[in-house]
């Protein structure tokens, strides 16, 4: 499976930047799709569709405009051409908590539905989270699918700046 990494450049992209959160939702959980495939630029669209469940009439805005910014367009044989940015660097982001909350509305659901709709640490349902396995003040990466992990709210307050094993062993002790 072929890794999809969104760095700060990704975000502040012309063509990225300008999106609306439904269009960037639905470009990054593209890419992804894309990314896992391995199979070219080319999506089934109904697998998208599935993945994520807008409206018709929602969909059809998402897709012209990322049609118009040259991004995702459908072709004759229903499948969704993806078309990846060029890597350019702009520099690192001037509010990197601004880039988090944006890739995170985005990866949320692909991260929950990975983990089956239950916390990573404790296989608690309510209150799911996204979670640093590797905390960003520790030098983790916060759009890494690897480094992101369904935690419930309280095993996400809990870990705070831990280790993914520090934490495993502190809940294992009853110490959490």
């Amino acid at each position: 499976m072929s890794e999809l990494r969104l760095d700060d450049w990704f975000t502040t992209h012309p063509k990225v930047i300008a999106l609306s959160d439904a269009a960037f939702r639905f470009y990054v959980t593209a890419l992804s799709l894309r990314a896992q495939r391995e199979a070219g630029p080319r999506v089934p669209f109904a697998e998208m569709v599935a993945l994520v469940p807008f409206s018709k009439v929602k969909t059809r805005r998402v897709l012209l405009e990322l049609d118009a910014r040259g991004l995702c367009f459908l072709n004759e044989a229903g499948m969704l051409e993806v078309v990846a940015i060029p890597r350019v660097q702009f520099g690192p982001s001037t509010k990197p908590r601004a880039l988090w909350h944006r890739v995170r509305r985005a990866l949320a659901p692909l991260i929950f539905a990975r983990d089956g709709y239950r916390c990573g640490y404790c296989g608690g349902e309510k209150d799911l989270q996204v979670d640093h396995r590797e905390a960003l003040v520790n030098g983790g990466s916060p759009d890494d699918p690897t480094n992101l992990l369904t935690a419930c709210g309280r095993c996400n307050r809990g870990k705070r700046t831990r280790s993914e094993a520090a934490w495993r062993e502190a809940l294992a002790r009853g110490k959490a």
